[in-house]
């Protein structure tokens, strides 16, 4: 019986997104992949955000001499708030990355995490 292999690859480690600052994660090459799904977090600190930070999921055909932005989720502004999704990765795409930018006020942690399909055997 045939099954996927799977691999896990960080995009971008927990780390602090800054008030008024923009944190990239890194460029996934899934050129020789299936798709996957990307999850993402953002936690507040104890005092929140006067604006939420924003998580921006980036495709690109040429590992990023150009880009496009394909989806956005916006992060609320509670204290000690936690929000999380996942986004869709299609089998077509070449590369991706994501951002955090956004807000205002108070720091924010941030990362993201990729789940690639490799092969199917």
């Amino acid at each position: 019986m045939a099954s996927w292999t799977k691999n896990a690859r960080t995009i971008q480690a927990s780390a602090t997104n800054t008030s008024g600052s923009t944190t990239t994660g890194s460029t996934v090459d899934l050129s020789t992949a299936s798709g996957g799904v990307v999850g993402w977090k953002i936690t507040n600190g104890a005092t929140g955000p006067t604006i939420g930070c924003t998580i921006t999921l980036q495709y690109s055909r040429d590992n990023f001499s150009t880009s496009w932005d394909v989806a956005a989720v916006l992060a609320g502004t509670a204290n000690n708030g936690v929000y999380s999704g996942a986004f869709n990765i299609p089998i077509g795409v070449m590369y991706c990355r994501v951002k955090f930018a956004g807000n205002t006020g108070q720091s924010v942690t941030v990362e993201a995490y990729l789940m690639e399909a490799t092969s199917f055997a």
